[in-house]
């Protein structure tokens, strides 16, 4: 833990994420282990004819009493203390056991599939982590983008015309990248050739990207339903890899853009740890 001086800034933060753990715990305690009492909450961990820790049985009241103890405790240590730099880990580890409560609540006397829940989930994220490193490359580019909604929509409305037309997931997925790619380009020559504001840039972009798709959708898609029906992805297996228990079928038993993005996280990460090294480098060069 550190033990550094705390600047005020530093002590109000630390006191928000206590507070939020604390009700956090708060809301553990009085809904869920109170409902939960004598419930008995069963999670599905299996994949396909797996057989290992196939269900998972959990108390509820117990899980949740227990997990509402452990999150009390690190709210109050963030308060009184505070975690320094790690109070960001705290908060989220709160989260974490909070939503742990909260499932061993909703499947109260029920079945949660659990494994399949949670395929569901690393497949909605595609779009929001591939979004996220987008923004994160173009400001490291010195731009502000925040015309990544525009980039999604212009890309998603051309994804399912173009696959719906070619019965192709492959070649709608490449329509959608041309799709963003071109917003991008938008951007990048009003703020970057004409010097225009990038916010207001973004914000223009946003507009129009909801307007002219929202009319095309009207005007093509709604008589003609027929162009959004495009044809999705398939699970690809990783062969050994996907028979793994728990984490085979939930991380090598995905779609392509799931891997994708999995293989896009570490590969950027990687980049960006090369390029301040290569950075700090040519600053000491210079001295």
């Amino acid at each position: 833990m550190s033990t550094a001086v705390r600047t005020p800034e530093q002590q109000r933060r630390e006191r928000r994420f206590g507070i939020v753990s604390l009700v956090f715990a708060a809301v553990m305690g009085a809904v869920f282990a109170a409902n939960g009492a004598g419930a008995i909450a069963t999670f599905d961990l299996a994949g396909r004819g797996a057989t290992f820790l196939a269900e998972v049985q959990v108390p509820v009241g117990l899980t949740a009493a227990v997990l509402a103890v452990i999150v009390a405790a690190v709210g109050t240590v963030q308060l009184l203390r505070g975690f320094g730099d790690r109070a960001a880990t705290a908060v989220g580890v709160s989260a974490a056991l909070f939503t742990l409560a909260f499932l061993a609540w909703a499947a109260r006397d029920a079945t949660l599939p659990l494994l399949g829940l949670f395929q569901n989930t690393l497949s909605g994220s595609v779009p929001l982590a591939l979004g996220a490193m987008c923004g994160l490359v173009c400001e490291r580019s010195g731009v502000i983008n925040i015309a990544i909604e525009a980039q999604f929509l212009f890309a998603a409305f051309t994804a399912a015309v173009v696959g719906s037309i070619t019965s192709s997931a492959v070649i709608g997925l490449g329509g959608g990248i041309l799709a963003g790619v071109a917003v991008g380009g938008l951007l990048a020559l009003l703020s970057i050739r004409f010097r225009a504001d990038q916010i207001v840039v973004g914000v223009v972009l946003i507009v129009f990207a909801t307007g002219l798709t929202s009319f095309l959708n009207q005007q093509l898609l709604q008589p003609s339903p027929e162009l959004n029906q495009p044809t999705g992805f398939s699970r690809l297996d990783i062969p050994l890899l996907s028979d793994i228990p728990i984490l085979g079928p939930l991380v090598f038993r995905q779609t392509v853009p799931v891997y994708i993005m999995l293989l896009a996280v570490p590969i950027l990460a990687t980049s960006k740890i090369l390029v301040e090294e290569l950075y700090v480098e040519g600053v000491a060069d210079e001295h």
